[in-house]
């Protein structure tokens, strides 16, 4: 269990995300252009069926990024000399009122507004479903806008254009890299718990981006009751045990 390891899994992740996505964007799409006449009054919710196959779809879609998000956690924690039960636990524990499932289908829901209002605007403008699909994948490589919003008369999807709230690729992301970032800190940080000689940790900068919350983590010895990493999402920082009679010195 290496920090370039579980970096590795960790870009490996907004593959995962985008091929998940865009999956299940362009199916449920598929499913909408049966109501494409519906123009810009379309919804989910006009038809009873349209509104349950979408929402299996996005169901089946938070579980499948679960359950690729596991896989990498495992994969970055297979060989660590800790009990991968204690990790997993501590991975899926409750942050801000919600645990990573949760998180996964938070995401998964603002897909389905945001799918809700491209199908809108796309079917006023009278775009076919793999057109509406294009301008999304187009919108999501490079957010500068779409004249879609202006021709439709339609307003945007919640937050659109403004950073990373709208971008539900990159939220996605965060979610999965995070995870695995904190299964590997978590880990090491069992594997020092484990050893008698250890009575504290450093923390060491992996990366030379300017941050000052991770310069305060470096100054001083942590106890091991303490995890303190990972400082923000994709922190590259970790830690260094500290040995007994070390701290005096």
């Amino acid at each position: 269990m290496t920090r370039e390891s579980s970096a590795k899994e960790m870009e490996k992740v907004r593959g995962d995300v985008e091929r998940r996505v865009w999956d299940a964007s362009k199916a449920i799409l598929a499913l909408a252009e049966a109501y494409r006449y519906l123009g810009k009054t379309f919804t989910f919710s006009f038809n009873d069926d349209l509104d349950a196959q979408v929402n299996s779809i996005l169901l089946e879609l938070s579980d499948d990024l679960m359950a690729d998000n596991n896989a990498r956690v495992m994969q970055t924690i297979s060989d660590a000399e800790a009990d991968l039960g204690e990790v997993e636990e501590y991975v899926d524990r409750e942050q801000g009122g919600k645990d990573r499932t949760e998180r996964y289908d938070w995401w998964c829901s603002r897909l389905r507004d945001s799918l809700e209002s491209w199908a809108r605007a796309g079917f006023a403008c009278g775009l076919a479903a793999s057109a509406i699909l294009s301008q999304m994948r187009t919108h999501s490589a490079s957010p500068s806008g779409s004249g879609l919003w202006a021709r439709s008369g339609i307003q945007p999807p919640q937050g659109f254009g403004q950073g990373l709230s709208s971008d539900i690729i990159g939220g996605l992301t965060l979610t999965g890299q995070n995870s695995i970032n904190e299964a590997f800190q978590y880990a090491a940080l069992l594997e020092l718990r484990g050893r008698d000689d250890v009575s504290g940790y450093r923390v060491v900068r992996g990366s030379s981006f300017d941050c000052g919350h991770c310069d305060d983590l470096c100054v001083g010895i942590h106890p091991l009751t303490e995890i303190c990493l990972p400082a923000h999402p994709r922190c590259m920082c970790r830690i260094v045990p500290v040995t007994r009679g070390e701290e005096q010195e």
